[in-house]
C-alpha cells in the first residue's frame, strides 16, 4: 500500500475517534433548559443553582448535585444512549427517616416511572433452608408504589 492509502485510513480511524468522543451522544441538552418538558413528564425540574459534578460524569451520564444542605430532592441522573437521554433518576432525602434513601426512575423509552427506597434491613442474620448462617447487606432496596414514594417524600 502507498502511504496516500495510509494516511485516508489514519484520518478515518482519526475521524471515527473524535466522532465517537465529541458528537455522541448526539443530544445531550438535558440540563435547565430542559425543565419545560420534565415538568410535562412529571419529573422534577433543575434549579438554576444545581451544579454538574465533573468528577462523576462522563460522556454517557451526567451527575447534578443541589447545593448543601441536601435535603428533599438532591440528585438528578441523566444517562444517555448515543441518540439521546434513556432514563432520569430523581434522589431525595428525608432527614426524619434515618438511614433511608428513595429515587424514582424515568424510562424514556417506555416512558415510565419505577420508584425504590432504601432502607436499614432489620435482620443483619438469616439462617438458609441448609442451616447455615447467612449475613445479609446493612440495607435493603425495595420496589414500592408512587403512593409510598410520595409518602416517603412528605414525612
Amino acid at each position: 500500500m502507498n502511504k496516500k492509502v495510509y494516511l485516508i485510513v489514519i484520518g478515518l480511524i482519526l475521524g471515527l475517534y473524535l466522532t465517537y468522543n465529541y458528537l455522541i451522544p448526539f443530544n445531550k441538552n438535558h440540563g435547565t433548559e430542559f425543565n419545560s418538558k420534565r415538568e410535562k413528564f412529571g419529573l422534577p425540574k433543575l434549579d438554576e443553582d444545581w451544579s454538574i459534578s465533573d468528577y462523576e460524569s462522563d460522556q454517557f451520564i451526567t451527575y447534578w448535585w443541589k447545593p448543601e444542605p441536601r435535603i428533599g430532592h438532591f440528585k438528578k441522573v441523566i444517562e444517555y444512549g448515543i441518540l439521546g437521554v434513556k432514563f432520569e433518576t430523581d434522589y431525595y432525602h428525608n432527614p426524619k427517616l434515618k438511614g433511608t434513601c428513595a429515587w424514582s426512575i424515568y424510562d424514556y423509552n417506555k416512558k415510565m416511572f419505577f420508584y425504590f427506597i432504601e432502607q436499614p434491613n432489620k435482620k443483619m442474620v438469616e439462617v438458609t433452608k441448609k442451616g447455615e448462617l447467612k449475613h445479609l447487606k446493612p440495607t435493603k432496596k425495595i420496589k414500592v408504589t408512587k403512593v409510598e414514594f410520595d409518602n416517603y417524600k412528605s414525612k
